[in-house]
């Protein structure tokens, strides 16, 4: 008798074999079935003795990874294959289960790669993920942020914003306190244009659009107390356009998106709680770190124009007094507001010291 038909032919479960299932590749029907390993050569027996698949040489097989218990596969040439539950079995028999689960079976080595991971993860979100954008925003060409501006703008007029309610006169005098300043931008390249607009929604506010289109509301232009103070919001608006805020703004919030997607495997997480509140989170941070960009634009500039810093003080004291409290008498009886890890914008008091050290106070 051969030794592949001996090994067959013993009964039971030999230290040289695992049970399993059979599938010739040709039919869907499954056959219980052995594996053995003899001298080498692997053989594949159904609980008859019978002879239902062989190689002469492991290597030439294929061996399904293991992971975790799940059942493995041993694929031959023919196009059968062998399955079974018994990994420890089939590791026996063929040599090792390989390096992923050598490594999942050490458990240290799967903590450290999970602390590695999501350390990597957090630092590609704070550090990558902006560095990314800022390259990105200044690689897209002016045309891009122009087609941007205007189908904002449209939408702004058409959404939230109306004729402003300026008198022609009153435009015409912020207008001509900005020239100088607009132009000194020009002559750098940057297009800029002050836009009026009526906003009920809005109330005192500016905003930049990544076009170079600056608005300013009614209310904003009435809160200054001088024209001095306008110029500080503007050149503060000029600071996004500037640094391309607006498009990396947008860039790293997709960015962000396509991060939680990878770590998470489910694009339809992104609209559960526990995925939009880490994305807030982390907009808002960038939100925080433009402002102070544009802030330090801003003080720069007043101080190359000689403009006292302190108008930029006091117009964002008043802004935050009307926006935060209400209307009441000073900002200290409606507290500090927002926490500012809530904020999309630093707290006043410590964006405004910058501004108090250069005025001298």
């Amino acid at each position: 008798m051969s030794a592949v038909t001996e090994a067959c032919n013993t009964p039971g479960r030999r230290p040289d074999s695992v049970q399993g299932c059979y599938y010739d590749g040709k039919r869907s029907r499954r056959h219980p079935a052995r594996l053995l390993v003899h001298g080498g050569c692997v053989r594949v027996c159904n609980e008859q003795g019978g002879l239902l698949d062989s190689m002469d040489s492991v290597r030439e097989l294929r061996i399904s990874p293991r992971l975790g218990n799940t059942p493995r596969a041993v694929y031959f040439p023919g196009g059968g294959h062998f399955e079974t539950p018994d990994n420890d079995g089939l590791d026996r028999l063929m040599g090792g289960g390989g390096l992923v689960h050598w490594l999942e079976s050490r458990y240290l080595f799967v903590s450290v790669s999970v602390v590695l991971t999501a350390l990597l993860v957090w630092w590609f979100v704070v550090q990558g993920v902006p560095a990314l954008a800022r390259m990105a925003a200044f690689s897209l060409p002016d045309t891009v942020l122009q087609k941007l501006g205007r189908e904002a703008h449209a939408l702004l007029d058409e959404q939230w914003l109306q004729p402003s309610a300026l008198s022609t006169q009153e435009q015409q005098r912020v207008r001509h306190a900005f020239a100088p300043v607009l132009e000194n931008f020009r002559q750098q390249g940057y297009v800029l244009q002050v836009h009026f607009r009526g906003s009920e929604d809005m109330g005192a506010n500016a905003f930049a659009l990544p076009s170079g289109d600056i608005v300013f509301t009614d209310d904003m232009v009435r809160l200054a107390e001088n024209d001095d103070e306008l110029l500080a919001i503007l050149l503060h608006e000029i600071g996004h356009v500037t640094s391309r805020h607006g498009l990396r703004q947008v860039i790293q919030m997709s960015s962000l998106m396509v991060v939680i997607t990878l770590v998470t495997g489910d694009v339809s997480s992104l609209s559960s709680m526990a995925v939009s509140i880490p994305i807030m989170l982390m907009q808002l941070g960038y939100s925080r770190n433009f402002e102070r960009e544009a802030d330090a634009l801003a003080l720069r500039e007043m101080l190359a124009d000689n403009i006292d810093p302190l108008n930029f003080v006091t117009i964002m004291q008043r802004l935050q007094q009307q926006k935060a409290c209400g209307g009441k008498k000073s900002a200290t009886e409606c507290g500090r507001g927002l926490p500012d890890f809530l904020s999309t914008h630093p707290q006043t008091e410590a964006r405004l010291k910058p501004f108090l050290s250069a005025a001298g106070n």
